[in-house]
């Protein structure tokens, strides 16, 4: 069983939820974040949130094989995606990218020079890069 982590901006989670529905029948196991808590973490101080973010990531990237940047307009600029994209480099994880259809925003800052493959949202696409790095 492969352990894949979803990164998304909050706008992208009924993309997120296609994606969750569509592998519900393979042989992998999805983790993210619940929109919930990105909510709750905006009323905490700035340093606070940061500090709270990366707490609550790390264990859950760390039991991660790969994490899957469901990637849209402004996916870039999210800050929360930068932690998770960080937290997933720091730990030595591959990454690939799942571009929403009919969007063309480019990776985070982060990931630029880091030949992240980006596919197309298919199922076929998804299953085929997570079984080319899982072997």
């Amino acid at each position: 069983m492969v352990k894949i982590f979803l990164s998304y901006r909050e706008k992208d989670k009924k993309n997120r939820d296609d994606l969750v529905s569509m592998m519900k029948n393979t042989n992998n196991t999805l983790y993210y974040i619940p929109l919930t808590d990105r909510i709750n973490l905006r009323n905490e101080a700035l340093n606070e949130r940061k500090q709270k973010i990366r707490e609550h990531l790390r264990p859950i990237i760390n039991e991660c094989q790969i994490l899957a940047l469901i990637l849209g307009e402004t996916t870039h600029s999210g800050p929360v995606v930068k932690y998770e994209c960080e937290l997933a480099l720091s730990q030595k994880k591959d990454i690939f990218a799942i571009r929403i259809p009919g969007t063309t925003g480019g990776l985070p800052k982060i990931l630029k020079d880091k030949n992240i493959k980006i596919i197309d949202f298919k199922i076929s696409e998804i299953q085929g890069i997570v079984d080319k790095l899982t072997k």
